[in-house]
């Protein structure tokens, strides 16, 4: 099995990028945890290591066995630099890789990682948009793309890709909590809403999904529903979401739900 250690340090390249594009969304906690959530983004991980996405590492793996050595070769020198903290070089390396073969798709998703960590945000996102060209079935490549949209707060342009990456795998929890959070971004509650909704029922642990859908509910008047994703909240671990906030809202739904109870 080759290692992918490296994929830890990318993960933590991302992160640190998130207090430079931070101010973008400065008016509420649930925007800073959509911004942490992008470290979660396993863009070189495989299954055995995010069992939660087995379909990345299947387009990845097939990518692997469909590269030439040589292109292979560079990515592990790529590898090698980045455990030097050389991210320049390293740029460099996947260059070459993808120069080799034009259809290495992970190589231009970690070449995009790699800008980020160099606060390169426009050679990042050229990256990401030439990850998806390269190979049409990397999803990985797709998600990352649109939540790089989301994240730079640019719900219009994620639209787009993120309804190819559903449309691709219709059940598929990430994608759908992608897409709902473009769509609430762009005023459109009841879609929105719908997507949400199908993303916290196929993966109970998306809890930044579940915490949007909660706001949407007790817009509408659900308070008992949004307590109930609140509560569910809890219970998981939420880096991201204060637990001030979830208490604030949870005694919040709780007076609207006391209000609407028969008096004696």
């Amino acid at each position: 099995m080759r290692r992918v250690s490296i994929a830890l340090l990318w993960c933590l390249s991302v992160s640190s990028l998130l207090g430079q594009i931070y101010p973008h969304f400065s008016e509420s906690t649930f925007e800073k945890s959509l911004h942490n959530d992008l470290a979660w983004l396993p863009v070189v991980l495989k299954s055995r290591d995010v069992p939660d996405f087995p379909e990345r590492a299947s387009a990845a793996d097939l990518e692997d066995l469909q590269a030439p050595g040589k292109a292979i070769k560079e990515m592990q020198k790529a590898e090698k630099e980045v455990r030097k903290n050389r991210i320049e070089p390293a740029i460099k390396y996947l260059q070459t890789a993808v120069e080799i073969h034009p259809k290495y798709s992970k190589a231009y998703v970690n070449m995009a990682v790699l800008h980020l960590r160099l606060s390169q945000i426009t050679e990042a996102e050229t990256a990401l948009r030439k990850a998806v060209e390269a190979n049409d079935a990397n999803l990985a490549a797709k998600q990352s793309l649109g939540y790089f949209c989301l994240a730079v707060n640019r719900p219009n342009d994620a639209l787009p890709t993120l309804r190819t990456a559903l449309s691709q795998d219709p059940a598929n929890a990430r994608s759908a909590y992608y897409l709902g959070e473009a769509l609430f971004r762009l005023g459109q509650k009841e879609e929105a809403e719908e997507h949400l909704r199908k993303a916290v029922e196929t993966d109970g642990s998306l809890y930044f999904a579940a915490y949007r859908l909660a706001t949407l509910c007790a817009g509408r008047g659900l308070y008992r529903e949004a307590l109930v994703l609140v509560r569910g909240i809890e219970k998981l671990q939420h880096p991201g979401i204060p637990d001030e906030n979830l208490q604030q809202l949870s005694a919040a739904l709780q007076t609207e739900l006391q209000k609407r109870e028969p008096q004696p």
